[in-house]
């Protein structure tokens, strides 16, 4: 099943990147960019399928090795859906306002290669307060594991607190 999943979202993935490159595209030969809504809609897409795609496979495996239920599965991949943009969503964070030194990587690639961010149409502001929200959400779809998910709540702090 999941080597199925696998493949599924790497043709997704590779499709998304095809619309990615017509868009650059057409944005060279004058049309009009995209409305935000759609622009967001469409980041949001293109990091599920990157950032977050790995860490809903780690969250599945962890379920498949523990014997989760149905529930507990989806349940998981829930919160590992909330985790992975709220992780992107802090990386632009970090990547338009971070210290090098700190973060250990060159930062402001994005702007330099003209990649739209999550800080590009929210705005610092909307884009940390939607990552804490993502966080929490990713928090909250752990409920039905109780204390038993304790390290995971504290990854998806981690992932929107994190200086690197």
């Amino acid at each position: 099943i999941l080597a199925e999943e696998a493949a599924e979202k790497a043709a997704e993935r590779g499709a998304e990147e095809a619309a990615e490159r017509g868009a650059k595209k057409a944005a060279e030969r004058g049309a009009p960019p995209p409305e935000p809504a759609d622009a967001l809609a469409r980041i949001e897409r293109l990091q599920s399928l990157k950032t977050g795609a790995l860490i809903r496979a780690a969250a599945a495996l962890g379920a498949a090795l523990g014997g989760a239920d149905p529930e507990g599965r989806a349940a998981l991949d829930d919160y590992a859906a909330a985790l992975g943009l709220a992780f992107q969503i802090a990386d632009d964070l970090l990547d338009v306002g971070g210290d090098e030194n700190a973060a250990g990587k060159r930062l402001r690639k994005d702007a330099d290669a003209g990649k739209a961010t999550f800080v590009d149409l929210l705005g610092v502001e909307r884009a940390r307060d939607r990552a804490e929200a993502l966080a929490a959400e990713a928090a909250g779809r752990l409920r039905p594991f109780g204390d038993g998910a304790t390290l995971l709540r504290q990854a998806a702090d981690f992932a929107v607190r994190r200086t690197r």
